[in-house]
């Protein structure tokens, strides 16, 4: 355990003594929570993902500029393996197939809410009723949580404030009542564990 933190922070080795004995470096530290194959995969698909992202945005195609892109994504790679997140969560290959129907989804509801908000801006008497609710989260992991977390953000009309501590709600803020879902579970709940455990 201390020789995994002390890779991690070479420099501070009472910080890491301290992680290691609260044991937050557990997960990542023990042997077998990915296997080397599986690491090795990953590395690859986060790397030919970031240079097509590359290739993308950047717009040019000279050997420099292609070889910079390369070094750049060798290099982010290097440093998501070295912190250890080229994991099932750090980049979740599983679920690319299911992603596609879910953002689809997610883009037309964004457009629904967006039509709500401006209808609500145009109107006259401007009936906003903010308010905060606990949302029932009903995904299993971290990574499920937080997409389930940044789709709500992404929909016009509420934002996502908090994960509560018993990681079974989200604290949310609507722009009025219509927009809330109090405690019962909604249809993006339900979405996003089915993409989360398939």
């Amino acid at each position: 355990m201390w020789r995994n933190a002390s890779m991690i922070f070479p420099d501070d080795k009472f910080y890491c003594h301290h992680l290691a004995a609260t044991g937050i470096f557990h997960a990542i530290s023990e042997p077998g929570v990915d296997s080397k194959r599986g690491v090795e995969m990953r590395s690859m698909g986060l790397g030919v993902a970031l240079f097509a992202l590359w290739l993308l945005l950047s717009g040019h195609y000279s050997g420099l500029m292609m070889g910079l892109g390369i070094a750049s994504c060798a290099f982010t790679v290097w440093l998501a393996r070295r912190m250890r997140t080229v994991d099932s969560e750090g980049f979740p290959i599983a679920l690319a197939g299911r992603a596609i129907p879910y953002l689809a989804w997610l883009l037309r509801e964004i457009f629904i809410s967006s039509l709500k908000v401006a209808r609500i801006i145009v109107s006259r008497n401007l009936p906003v009723s903010p308010m905060v609710f606990h949302a029932p989260a009903a995904q299993k992991s971290d990574l499920g949580r937080n997409i389930f977390a940044n789709s709500i953000t992404l929909t016009p009309g509420t934002i996502s404030l908090e994960i509560e501590g018993d990681d079974r709600h989200i604290l949310v803020h609507a722009l009025c009542s219509e927009m809330s879902w109090g405690a019962e579970s909604c249809e993006m709940d339900a979405r996003v564990a089915r993409l989360e455990g398939g």
